[in-house]
């Protein structure tokens, strides 16, 4: 019996015309599956300097804050605030690998993935607004690469709302400050 399947993929439906046994056809006979090979190491550790996450905002003909955060692979979460935050200054925390869960999560639920690299999109910003440059890792491995946006305005709400997400988070801590 013929039959088409479609499949979802980057979101064009791709259609497949697939062979499938009748519904009289006996099940074939079950065959015993390989040995699973396990590696001859440990996988190596990602490094600790390697970042997972940042966020940074820039200054504007106003009073925004002006600050970048960055979420490292070893837990550090390192502010460093220029104006207009609760924190001037550099500040560390420690946080524990689903705290990079959690961030990597509400990204897949926007799908900040496959949005854009620049708003605007044409690549003019408008110097007196701030611009938000978001940094995601999509998976905490060294070669995997980094999602990079940057927000000056025209944004579409499923990126604002990550980045509110992503303050939100960061006012949630305890911060220790560091000294130069």
């Amino acid at each position: 019996m013929l039959g088409t399947i479609s499949f979802l993929f980057c979101a064009k439906k791709i259609p497949a015309t697939v062979q499938t046994a009748a519904a009289t056809s006996p099940a074939p006979p079950k065959e015993a599956l390989p040995p699973v090979k396990l590696p001859k190491e440990a996988p190596k550790k990602i490094p600790s300097n390697v970042e997972l996450v940042g966020i940074r905002r820039s200054s504007c003909f106003g009073s925004c804050p002006v600050y970048a955060a960055k979420l490292y692979a070893d837990g550090r979460l390192v502010w460093v605030g220029k104006k207009n935050t609760p924190r001037i200054g550099t500040y560390e925390t420690l946080v524990g690998p689903q705290f990079y869960q959690k961030i990597r999560a509400k990204a897949n639920e926007l799908g900040i993935f496959s949005l854009q690299n620049n708003y605007p999109t044409d690549s003019n910003p408008l110097v007196d607004l701030p611009t938000v440059t978001i940094t995601l890792r999509a998976f905490a491995e060294e070669s995997t690469p980094v999602k990079s946006i940057a927000n000056n305005f025209g944004a579409p709400k499923e990126l604002t709302e990550f980045e509110q997400y992503l303050d939100s988070l960061l006012d949630s801590l305890e911060w220790k400050e560091t000294k130069n």
